[in-house]
């Protein structure tokens, strides 16, 4: 399975796709729904071979996953993505994914 990552920071979006790397500055949390999509779809059609992917965040707040843009537009990333790309995205954060790396050094488990 080919897996898309999108990786969000406050003021850039980072794609990774197989072995392509693709970089885009924009200000996630101070932007329209208009950029939103105009991003989504520009990253669906350079990846659309993708079969989904996951969306990382490096905030730490739990509700991240939920943008509220500045024309007071409610973004769920996950249902986003998916709709754009016609296919799954799961949405997870940084804490979420620390404390997953945490449990697993605990155990003795790697995922690598």
């Amino acid at each position: 399975m080919n897996y898309i990552s999108v990786i969000l920071s406050d003021t850039d979006i980072t794609i990774k796709y197989l072995s392509e790397k693709s970089h885009y500055s924009f200000n996630t949390t101070n932007s329209h729904y208009l950029d939103w999509l105009n991003m989504a779809k520009a990253i669906n059609h350079k990846f659309n071979s993708a079969q989904g992917g996951l969306i990382y965040s490096t905030s730490n707040k739990s509700d991240s996953a939920i943008i509220k843009t500045i024309d007071n537009k409610v973004i769920n990333l996950s249902n986003f993505f998916t709709e754009i790309f016609n296919k799954p995205f799961i949405y997870i954060n940084k804490a979420q994914l620390e404390h997953h790396h945490d449990l697993e050094e605990k155990n003795g488990y790697s995922c690598q």
